[in-house]
């Protein structure tokens, strides 16, 4: 969600709106539509050790000001702001993939 709002406020057109894919250049992300949430509690039912990036946590990108500032006051005033943006990128790569 955060990159969908980066990449909008940066002035990109629908069909530049999605972030990374699951499948692109030979890679798989089987997990990036999975939810946060629901990995750490896997991990924890597991007894995995999660672990976090520390560089998430401040405030100096773009990236992580949006994520734990903007997204929040969106949430307030929006519910499931977050699920609406990531659907509105798989929209974007969708108009993307249609005009290739």
């Amino acid at each position: 969600a955060e990159n969908v709002l980066l990449r909008a406020t940066r002035g990109s057109g629908v069909g530049h709106l999605a972030g990374m894919r699951e499948f692109s250049d030979g890679y798989w992300r089987p997990l990036l539509n999975t939810p946060k949430d629901w990995l750490v509690e896997y991990a924890t039912r597991k007894r995995l050790q999660h672990r976090e990036d520390g560089s998430n946590a401040t405030m100096e990108d773009n990236r992580n000001r949006i994520r734990h500032a903007v997204l929040p006051e969106l949430d307030d005033m929006h519910a499931r702001v977050e699920a609406r943006l990531a659907a509105l990128g798989v929209e974007g790569e969708q108009v993307s993939n249609g005009c290739s």
